[in-house]
């Protein structure tokens, strides 16, 4: 569910914010509602990011420990830098900075999806009988 209503959300709160040419998103929640249900919702926007951060950083750790064997905290060190490294960057840069690895992203994903498929690691009978 919250697969279909984060994005929706945050589509609605860009569109706003585009339309009242907002600098933050204060200022749409201001426009929108009254104070408490503003505040309410800004309370609510950042202690959404903060666990989506926090997951975040933990599956990090846990990608690289599961993969390579390095120590939980490496992983999440090192997106915890590219994550600070990022933060200082401006809107124009952030923005060439994830132009410049989309594509990057999909063609090591059709990689994997042909080397997956083309080397199983298991028969079908195998993987029907761990199911």
């Amino acid at each position: 569910m919250s697969l279909i209503v984060m994005p929706l959300i945050a589509m609605v709160i860009l569109q706003y914010g585009s339309y009242f040419r907002a600098r933050s998103h204060g200022e749409v929640f201001t426009l929108l509602a009254d104070k408490v249900t503003s505040r309410a919702l800004d309370y609510g926007l950042c202690l959404s990011q903060f666990c989506v951060g926090f997951v975040m950083l933990a599956g990090a750790g846990a990608n690289l420990h599961q993969q390579f064997g390095a120590p939980l905290w490496v992983g999440s060190t090192l997106m915890l830098v590219l994550v600070l490294v990022v933060g200082m960057l401006d809107v124009d840069r952030v923005t060439r900075v994830i132009s410049a690895i989309t594509p990057l992203m999909v063609l090591l994903l059709i990689v994997a999806a042909v080397f997956a498929l083309t080397h199983p690691m298991l028969e079908v009978s195998e993987a029907s009988a761990m199911a």
